[in-house]
This record gives C-alpha cells, sequence and structure tokens, in this order.
C-alpha cells in the first residue's frame, strides 16, 4: 500500500510567521537559534531551515501542497499576520476588534490540531482499533485521518471554548526571552498542578485548563480559565489591570513559560539568544523530559506526568 506521495511538499509545522518572531536579522535571512532536547546542544540556523518536516499535511486522499490540508493552514496564517502585527506593534490585545479576536482563536485552534501530539493521538487510535494491523496501513489511515481533520476544518470546534478563556498578553524583558517549541501550544491544568498531577485533565472545558502560546520573544498570550481562583494569585503578581495592555513577567518567573514549552516539545526549542543553560540543567535532571511530549491516553512514549 501506497502511504505517501511520491513528491511531498516541504511543509512548517512551526509557522515562520511566529518563528520570525524569535530570531534575528532582515526577514530573508533571520537567524534563530535552535536546541535539541534529545542531544542538548544548540546551533545557529535560520528560520526558513526549521520546523519543517516533508510531507508532514500530505495525503494521497486529501492532496497535497496547497491543494490539501496545507491549503487551509497557509490561508488561516495569512488570516491572523496583521492581526499578530497589530499586537506585537501596540504591546496590547485591547484595540482589537471582535473580527480579529475570531481570527486569532481561530489561528489557536488550528495549531493545536496541527501538532505531531495530535497525529501521534490519531495514530494511537488506529492501532488500538486493530494492534494486528501492519504499520504501513496503520501510517496510511493515520495520515489520511489527519490531513482530513485539518482540510475539513473539524477543528473549528474548538473556538467557542478558546473564546471562554480569559486572553492575558504577558511581556517580558528582552535580556530574558520566551522560548518557542515545535508544539507551540502549551497545555496545562493549573488546579492539577497544584495537586502535582502534570498533564492530566487538559480538555479545553475542564476546570483549570489553562494555555500559553508564545508570539515573540517578548510577548505570550496566556489563555486562562475563567472558572479557576487559581488563576487571580498570577494575575495579581504580574500586576494585570484588566484593560488589555501587556502584564510584565518578572525575569525571575520567565523560565515557568520556558518549562511549559521545554515540557509539551517534540524535540525543539528557538530562541534568539543562545541561553539553554536553563534547559540543560532540568533535562539533565529529568531525562524522561527529553521524549516526545505525549498525551495520556496513547502515549508513544512513557508518559510525562
Amino acid at each position: 500500500m501506497q502511504t505517501c506521495l511520491d513528491n511531498p511538499t516541504y511543509q512548517h509545522i512551526t509557522p515562520r510567521l511566529l518563528l520570525r518572531g524569535f530570531g534575528r536579522g532582515t526577514k530573508r535571512d533571520r537567524k534563530i537559534y535552535r536546541f535539541d532536547k534529545t542531544t542538548l546542544q544548540a546551533e545557529l540556523t535560520t528560520v526558513d531551515a526549521v520546523g519543517a518536516e516533508c510531507g508532514y499535511y500530505d495525503s494521497i486522499i486529501h492532496g497535497a501542497g496547497a491543494s490539501g490540508a496545507d491549503g487551509v493552514l497557509t490561508q488561516s496564517e495569512s488570516d491572523v499576520g496583521q492581526v499578530l502585527s497589530k499586537i506585537k506593534q501596540t504591546s496590547s490585545l485591547a484595540n482589537l476588534s471582535e473580527d480579529e479576536k475570531t481570527s486569532l482563536a481561530s489561528y489557536v485552534a488550528c495549531h493545536i490540531a496541527r501538532t505531531p501530539i495530535t497525529k501521534a493521538d490519531i495514530q494511537g487510535f488506529v492501532t488500538a482499533a486493530d494492534p494486528s494491523t501492519p504499520s504501513s496501513t496503520i501510517d496510511f489511515v493515520t495520515q489520511s485521518l489527519f490531513a482530513g481533520y485539518l482540510k475539513g476544518e473539524a477543528w473549528r470546534n474548538l473556538m467557542p471554548p478558546l473564546r471562554e478563556k480569559k486572553w492575558v498578553l504577558v511581556e517580558t524583558p528582552r535580556s530574558y526571552p520566551f522560548w518557542l517549541s515545535d508544539s507551540w501550544i502549551s497545555f496545562f491544568n493549573k488546579e492539577e498542578l497544584r495537586k502535582g498531577n502534570g498533564r492530566i485533565n487538559c480538555g479545553l472545558k475542564v476546570r483549570g485548563t489553562e494555555l500559553i502560546c508564545p508570539i515573540s520573544s517578548t510577548l505570550s498570550l496566556w489563555l486562562m480559565c475563567p472558572r479557576s481562583s487559581v488563576s487571580d494569585d498570577y494575575l495579581r503578581e504580574i500586576m494585570w489591570d484588566g484593560s488589555g495592555r501587556a502584564a510584565q513577567v518578572k525575569a525571575t518567573r520567565v523560565n515557568i513559560f520556558r518549562a511549559f514549552q521545554l515540557h509539551g516539545s517534540e524535540r525543539f526549542l528557538y530562541a534568539e539568544i543562545n541561553n539553554f543553560d536553563w534547559a540543560i540543567r532540568l533535562l539533565s535532571g529529568a531525562p524522561r523530559l527529553q521524549e516526545p511530549c505525549r498525551n495520556l491516553l496513547f502515549p508513544r512514549a512513557k508518559p510525562h506526568g
């Protein structure tokens, strides 16, 4: 059985639109540091050369390139480009129109659906249905379902619970920047974390579930649970005034945001400066974090929490 196209296209898993905000230099030659958590090594490369995989969205059934799932994702990125530029220029969410907020929520929903974690979940369901199925068939069905889910825009069902979140913009000093991972939307449940349970109960509608979405080296979206009293403590700490303006995060607390990117990553972290010493120390003490992050339902590697 043919499981992939003869001429697959080169497609970004981590969008260049975001990667550019974590690099330095001109748009055509933007440099970025890529840290590999499996080797603990960092290298300076270009934005165009990272965060991509050949044929990641392509499918024999649903098409390749612009005619396949990647075409839907490209349109989503085009729609949100000006919204992200507006946020970066003003360091605020206050002036966004309802249409712009919808576009932003759509972009986040789309990217939740396109991550390696989502593809691994689909593969887990396919494998569990009949563990004796040949691996080539599992790969074919997984890719077809994954591409169909994206092209059919079923991910739009994620938008209502995302819009219900409390959207907060946070800002860090440029001298202590955020990181971006190859699975850049970080899920966690604050109430479960308080109990020491890690990624358990991270459904979008579950009380306490929150998301961290870095959009540049200095700015990150924080989608807070409006029903969690735990969030109030964090909002007081960062002195969020509810106006939509970016709340300032102390340098000593930036590692919280970095930790979620590291924990939720497939393999790589990206940053504009080569300062991954904290990640190396953390990974050296917790080698299981070097494995790809997986949901607890169908972990391809050992679960992280």
